[in-house]
């Protein structure tokens, strides 16, 4: 079977954009800001209170266990999709199957992000809760808090 040089060509590309792509998205997530950017900013805008603080405690070890270990999963989907789309080819059902696992992961990272974040406003004031709505609003648009 003689295979045109133009196709091998667009193969290696597209394994290479792919594998890529996968590396960027466990080492450099978009649109999201760093834990530590969104912890610095609640403590220089929001005032939160002792007793806030205190109420929250449990709530930020819990999120940051699951953070973690979402975290694992999506390197883990990441390295398999970096394998899959290195050793199979991107229509091999490998490479489906772990960029399943990567999009499935990173969709509960959100979901359980979204859940931290209506967790805290429910135990802040309105005008706390208010900073707190804008400052997600304005990361999801652009990236940059405000």
């Amino acid at each position: 079977m003689n295979v045109a040089p133009r196709t091998i060509i667009w193969s290696v590309i597209t394994i290479l954009v792919a594998v890529t792509a996968a590396w960027r998205v466990v080492r450099h997530p978009l649109a999201q800001p760093s834990e530590s950017s969104f912890h610095d900013w609640l403590h220089a805008n929001l005032a939160m209170s002792p007793s806030q603080h205190l109420a929250l405690k449990p709530f930020e070890a819990n999120y940051e266990k699951e953070r973690a270990r979402l975290r694992h999963e999506i390197q883990e989907a990441a390295a398999l999709l970096a394998t899959a789309i290195g050793t199979e080819g991107a229509k091999a059902d490998s490479v489906e199957d772990a960029l399943r696992r990567l999009q499935t992961a990173q969709g509960e990272l959100q979901r359980a992000t979204l859940r931290h974040f209506f967790l805290m406003k429910d135990h802040l004031d309105p005008a706390q809760a208010q900073k707190l709505v804008r400052w997600t609003h304005d990361n999801l648009l652009d990236g940059s808090a405000r």
